[in-house]
C-alpha cells in the first residue's frame, strides 16, 4: 500500500519530506517507516540511498515520481557524479534504484564529506520567503552538498543547527532543529574571502558532466599555466599554490572543509584523474581548485604569488675584468636593476597586503587609491613604480562596488540582529541615504523588515 507522504518541495531531500510526514503524523523515530519506504534499513545520513525503485513504488500515488527523477531531482546523485566517467555514472545510478544486495558498494566509499560541519544548514532568507507564503520550511540538497556554506539564492552564508538529534533513527525538520542560539557557519572571513564562499555554493548547484578525463586534466594544466603557477622547468610551484589557495579562501573556510596542505597537493598530484581503485573522486576539491586558479587567472598582470616575498634577491651580475667600460657599465646597470625589481616586488606586496586589510575593515570602508598607499606605509616618493601602479589600478575599488559590498555587510550585521531602523544602518556606515541607488535602498529596507518579522516570530513562538 502507497504511503501517503506531503508532496515533495523544490530541492527538497527525501529526509526532509520524511521528517515533516513524521511530524504529522507524530512519529518520532523514523526506522520503521525508512525501512517500508526503501524496503532496507536505510539510515538518514546516506548520502547516495538504494532502493529509489522501491520507494517511487511506495508513493507513487502522492509524489507520482519515477525513480530516475527522484534520484536526479532529490539525492546528491548529480553533484555525487559529476567528475565521475560516464560508465561509473551509470553503475551507481543503477545501484541507487535496487535494494543494496548485502555485499556495500565500493564505488561509493570515495564520496564521503572531510568538512567539519556536522548538521544541518540553512538560509535565515529562505525561511522568511516560506513564512511570507505560508509555506512549510524544508532541507534544501544545495544547501548540504559538501563544502557548501553559502544561499546562491540569496547570496548570504548559510547558519547551522546546532540542536543534538538521533542520526541513527530521526529525520528531524526545519522547524523541530533551529533555534535563536544558531550561528552562522562562517563568521570571520573578510568580504573577498565570503565571495570566494559563495562561488564555491554556485559551482555545487550546477548540473555539470564532466565525461573527459583527459580533457579535465588539460584544462587544470592551463590554469594553473595561465595563473603563473608553472615554472620555466614545466614543474607547478607547490609552495605559492597552497599559500595562494589559503589565502583566498581564508584560514576559518579552509578549516571547516577540511582544505589543508596535504588534501590540496593531493589534488595537484593526483586531481586530475577521475578514478583512484574504483571509488569516486569528491567534487568539492575540484570545484574549490576551479574557483581559485579561474580567480588567479582573471587577476593575472596584477598578481604577485604569495611565495615571491620569500625568494632570495637577485643575483648580480659583475666584471671578471674581461670587458671593456661600456660593457661592464651595462653589467653595473643590470645589478642596480635587479635591486629596483626587488623593490617593485616589495612594493607590489605591500600593496596587496594593504589592500586585504582594508578589506576586512568593519563598517566598510572604500579601497581608495589613497587609502590603499597610506596604509601600504609607503612615502609618497617611493609610489613610483609602473608594475605597483597597474596592481593599484586593479585594486581601487569604484564607488559602485563599495556601496554593493556595503550593502552585503548591512545585510549580515540585519540577519545578527544589529541594526535597528533605516537610520541606524546609514548612520552604521556613515552614509547618506542618497549615496545609495533607489535600488539599494529598497533592498536595505526589504532585508531589515525580514530580518524584524523573523526576530519578532521567533519571540511570539
Amino acid at each position: 500500500m502507497a504511503i501517503a507522504l506531503f508532496p515533495l518541495s523544490e530541492g527538497e531531500t527525501i529526509g526532509s519530506n520524511i521528517g515533516r510526514y513524521a511530524e504529522f503524523v507524530g512519529i518520532e523515530f523514523t526506522i520503521e517507516l525508512r525501512w517500508r519506504l526503501f524496503g532496507y534499513l536505510c539510515g538518514s545520513t546516506t548520502r547516495l540511498p538504494g532502493g529509489i525503485a522501491h520507494l517511487a513504488e511506495q508513493t507513487r500515488d502522492y509524489w507520482a515520481m519515477s525513480g530516475e527523477a527522484i534520484i536526479k531531482e532529490h539525492t546528491e546523485y548529480l553533484y555525487a557524479t559529476a567528475f565521475a566517467p560516464q560508465q561509473m555514472r551509470e553503475m551507481i545510478f543503477q545501484d541507487m534504484l535496487r535494494l543494496p544486495t548485502g555485499k556495500g558498494s565500493p564505488r561509493f566509499t570515495g564520496y564521503k564529506a572531510a568538512e567539519n560541519i556536522e548538521n544541518f544548514r540553512y538560509c535565515e532568507e529562505c525561511l522568511t520567503e516560506w513564512r511570507e507564503k505560508g509555506q512549510t520550511p524544508y532541507w534544501r540538497i544545495c544547501h548540504q552538498l559538501p563544502g557548501v556554506c553559502a544561499c546562491i539564492i540569496h547570496s548570504t552564508i548559510l547558519k547551522i543547527a546546532k540542536k543534538k538529534y538521533s542520526r541513527r533513527s530521526m529525520d528531524p525538520t526545519v522547524k523541530g532543529l533551529i533555534d535563536d542560539a544558531d550561528e552562522f557557519i562562517v563568521r570571520n572571513a573578510s568580504f573577498s574571502e565570503m565571495r570566494a564562499v559563495e562561488d564555491v555554493a554556485k559551482r555545487s548547484a550546477e548540473r555539470r558532466l564532466v565525461t573527459d578525463g583527459a580533457e579535465l586534466s588539460r584544462r587544470y594544466s592551463d590554469l594553473l599555466k595561465n595563473a603563473g603557477l608553472v615554472g620555466d622547468d614545466g614543474r607547478t610551484k607547490r609552495a605559492t599554490l597552497i599559500s595562494e589557495w589559503k589565502a583566498y579562501f581564508g584560514a576559518e573556510y579552509c578549516r571547516l572543509t577540511g582544505m589543508d596542505d596535504q588534501r590540496i597537493e593531493n589534488w595537484l598530484y593526483r586531481g586530475t584523474g577521475f578514478l583512484r581503485y574504483g571509488k569516486i573522486r569528491h567534487p568539492f576539491i575540484f570545484l574549490a581548485a576551479e574557483s581559485v586558479l579561474e580567480h588567479l587567472v582573471a587577476s593575472r598582470g596584477s598578481y604577485v604569488p604569495g611565495g615571491r616575498r620569500n625568494l632570495e634577491k637577485a643575483r648580480k651580475y659583475t666584471s671578471g675584468g674581461n670587458c671593456d667600460v661600456i660593457l661592464n657599465d651595462r653589467q653595473k646597470r643590470g645589478a642596480s636593476h635587479s635591486d629596483r625589481a626587488n623593490a617593485i616586488g616589495l612594493e607590489c606586496t605591500r600593496v596587496r597586503e594593504a589592500w586585504f586589510s582594508l578589506m576586512q575593515i568593519e563598517p566598510p570602508v572604500r579601497a581608495t587609491r589613497n587609502a590603499i598607499f597610506e596604509k601600504s606605509g609607503f612615502p609618497s616618493s617611493a609610489r613610483r613604480y609602473r608594475k605597483s601602479l597597474i596592481l593599484l589600478a586593479y585594486l581601487v575599488e569604484t564607488r559602485e562596488s563599495y556601496l554593493e559590498r556595503v550593502v552585503y555587510w548591512l545585510s549580515i550585521q540585519a540577519s545578527r540582529q544589529r541594526i535597528g531602523s533605516l537610520d541606524d544602518a546609514f548612520q552604521l556606515v556613515g552614509l547618506h541615504p542618497q549615496n545609495f541607488t533607489k535600488e539599494q535602498r529598497t533592498r536595505i529596507r526589504n532585508f531589515l523588515s525580514a530580518s524584524q518579522s523573523w526576530h519578532d516570530s521567533r519571540m511570539g513562538s
